[in-house]
């Protein structure tokens, strides 16, 4: 008869907490629909990588950054946005 060994790894939790249970300090992050309108109104009106264009280079943006991390209390408005190519994201 074979017997079984037991085993020797725990099973690893794949529950993940949200930054604000993590950081109670952190800003809600928009999402859904209304981010999706707020980040296409924002790349319409500045559709360039602010780093590049500081570079004297013309590249496009394709991220919409917050210069202060929400999760550092960065507020979550056009004041905290920059665009972003991915080089500089």
């Amino acid at each position: 008869m074979v017997q079984m060994l037991k085993p020797r790894l725990a099973t690893a939790s794949t529950q993940r907490g949200t930054v604000l249970a993590l950081n109670p300090n952190a800003t809600p992050r928009m999402q859904g629909r209304q981010w999706t309108a707020r980040r296409a109104k924002w790349m319409r009106a500045h559709p360039l990588c602010c780093m590049c264009e500081a570079e004297g280079l013309a590249r496009r943006a394709d991220e919409l950054d917050h210069i202060t991390p929400l999760a550092l209390g960065g507020p979550d408005d056009p004041s905290n946005y920059q665009s972003l190519c991915i080089e500089h994201h």
